[in-house]
C-alpha cells in the first residue's frame, strides 16, 4: 500500500510539473539568462550562452535538471526550445544595438529538437527576425545527439553551416566515443565539460584529457572552450594548455540581460 501511494505521489508531482510548464510557456513564466564566454589570453568577451531559468509561482526557481527531463518526455521541449532560440537571437540583437558589435549567443539544442523534421524551418524562422543575422546564433549539441544518426546529423549540420551559423559540441568528453567522426562534422568549437575542469588541480588524468582535446581542436582547426572555470589556478592552467576561451563563475554567473550588460562594461572590449 505504501509503495502504491508513493508511486501515485510521484505521478501526481510529475503531472503537476508538466501542467505548470505548459502554463509557464503560455504566460511568459520563463526567462533566458546569459553567461559570458571570454577569450583566454585577453579576457575579452567573445560570446555568451543562453540558459533557461524558471521561477515557478509558489516554488521559487526550479532546477533545469528537474524540469528539462519532464519537458523532454512530454514533448514540451520543442516549443520551449524554439522560444529559447528566439529569445537568444533577440538578446543578441539588443547586445549589438547596445555595444555596436555582434556577440554570438549559444543555445543548447536537445536531441529531440535537433532530430525534429521542423528544426531547420524553426532556425530559419528565428533568423527572420528583423535585423538578425546567422553569426548571432551558435547551436550547441551533445555528442550523444549526433551519434544516433550520423548521416542525418551531417545533413542537418551542413544545412546550418550553409546558413552561416556556428556549431559547438557541448559537454565534449562525456558522451560516446566520437573522435572518428569529428573530421566529418562541420563544427566550429568543442566545449570541454565542467566535470573535467573541477578536478583539474588534483586529477592528472583530467589534465591530460584537457590537454589532448585542446591539441586535437588546434589540429582540426576547432576552437576549444572550457566550461565551469571557477578560480585563477584553473584559468592559468588552461591558458598554458592553449585553451581558446573559457566560461564559468570566475568570469560571471548566468544573469538576466541587463545584469549581463553591466558585467560586459567591466570587461575588455574586442
Amino acid at each position: 500500500m505504501l509503495y502504491c501511494q508513493s508511486l501515485q505521489t510521484v505521478a501526481k508531482n510529475r503531472l503537476d510539473l508538466e501542467n505548470a510548464l505548459r502554463l509557464a510557456l503560455t504566460e511568459n513564466g520563463f526567462e533566458v539568462y546569459l553567461q559570458p564566454q571570454v577569450e583566454s589570453n585577453s579576457g575579452k568577451l567573445v560570446g555568451a550562452e543562453a540558459l533557461l531559468r524558471w521561477n515557478r509561482d509558489g516554488h521559487g526557481f526550479v532546477s533545469p535538471q528537474e524540469f528539462i527531463p519532464v519537458a523532454e518526455e512530454s514533448g514540451l521541449i520543442l516549443p520551449i526550445g524554439e522560444w529559447v532560440m528566439q529569445k537568444a537571437v533577440m538578446h543578441a540583437l539588443r547586445l549589438k544595438q547596445r555595444f555596436g558589435r555582434c556577440i554570438p549567443v549559444g543555445v543548447n539544442v536537445s536531441a529531440k529538437q535537433f532530430q525534429a523534421p521542423s528544426f531547420i524551418d524553426i532556425v530559419d524562422q528565428v533568423l527572420s527576425i528583423e535585423g538578425a543575422s546567422p553569426d548571432m546564433l551558435e547551436i550547441e549539441i551533445t555528442e550523444s545527439t549526433f551519434i544516433e544518426d550520423v548521416g542525418k546529423t551531417i545533413e542537418i549540420l551542413t544545412d546550418l553551416k550553409a546558413r552561416g551559423l556556428q556549431i559547438a559540441i557541448d559537454d565534449f568528453g562525456t558522451g560516446y566515443p566520437s573522435l572518428s567522426y569529428l573530421n566529418k562534422f562541420p563544427v566550429d568549437r568543442l566545449k570541454i565539460d565542467r566535470s573535467f575542469i573541477m578536478n583539474i588541480m588534483d586529477n592528472e588524468e583530467d589534465r591530460i584529457l584537457i590537454s589532448l582535446v585542446t591539441e586535437l581542436g588546434r589540429k582540426l582547426g576547432l576552437n576549444v572552450i572550457a566550461e565551469g572555470v571557477e578560480d585563477d589556478f584553473q584559468e592559468n592552467l588552461l591558458i598554458g594548455m592553449g585553451c581558446h576561451a573559457m566560461q564559468g563563475y570566475l568570469f560571471g554567473r548566468p544573469v538576466p540581460f541587463d545584469e549581463f550588460c553591466n558585467m560586459y562594461k567591466s570587461m575588455p572590449a574586442v
